[in-house]
């Protein structure tokens, strides 16, 4: 029987402490933030409004109905910037700890994949162990049963009692640590995976339209292969120079 290896189990980790909290000027600001975009909500309501009728029948209408997509546009800018306003300090001091945290989060997630795949090694070679002991033991009475059927006696085989399967999962003081199994995948031969698993690009086919477009003009609808290009229209509006 081969010696199982000891060594000093590692030290338990420090229970981080959660830092005092003083959440009176952030309720402050978020209260102030929701009564600010309650009151844009009300400035805008007539514009949805009349946004909800809209009917063009005409290009005295058209003119009308664009310098409302024009205002709308504008609308929808100046909202967004509020927001980002209100939204800035919170980004600034959301970066600011996410930055002072990174570092200790990066190298605890390094150590943690380092120890969990130093114990999912164990888990495979110790599972591997026992298979391979467990068909030789299987070999060993195989051969002795063809053995005394040759030589005409009677010998008892007794099986060699069976290893208890490695558990998927350790229970300590620390917590629960679980194995599982997940199935997983590498390409090796690209221009033969099954078109079930591919995935289509639409942007990729834009950016050779436009590509065709600028060298060879403008691509045919069936340019493609089970494709049909063409240009969709769209609306669009930008702030009026005075």
């Amino acid at each position: 029987m081969p010696t199982k290896k000891t060594s000093n189990p590692p030290p338990s980790l420090p229970v981080p402490q959660p830092p005092g909290r003083n959440l009176g000027v952030l309720d402050a600001m978020v209260q102030t933030a929701v009564q600010n975009a309650s009151k844009t909500m009300v400035r805008y309501r007539g514009a949805l409004e009349t946004a909800d009728r809209v009917q063009i029948t005409n290009e005295h209408e058209r003119e009308s109905w664009s310098a409302f997509h024009a205002d709308l546009t504008e609308a929808f800018k100046l909202v967004d910037q509020e927001r980002k306003d209100a939204a800035a300090p919170w980004d600034r001091v959301t970066k600011s700890i996410n930055a002072a945290y990174r570092t200790t989060l990066d190298a605890l997630d390094s150590a943690k994949r380092l120890v969990g795949n130093r114990l999912a090694v164990f888990i495979a070679e110790e599972r591997s162990r026992q298979e391979k002991e467990l068909e030789d033991q299987r070999e060993r009475e195989r051969l002795a049963a063809k053995h005394a059927q040759e030589s005409g006696q009677q010998i008892v085989v007794r099986p060699k009692a069976a290893e208890v399967p490695v558990q998927s999962a350790v229970r300590t003081s620390a917590g629960t640590t679980s194995t599982r199994e997940n199935w997983d995948c590498e390409v090796t031969n690209l221009e033969i995976i099954p078109r079930e698993f591919l995935v289509f690009d639409k942007q990729l086919v834009v950016a050779k339209c436009r590509s065709m477009e600028k060298s060879v003009g403008a691509p045919r609808e069936d340019a493609f292969a089970g494709l049909r290009v063409f240009k969709a229209v769209s609306v669009a509006s930008s702030k009026r120079v005075l």
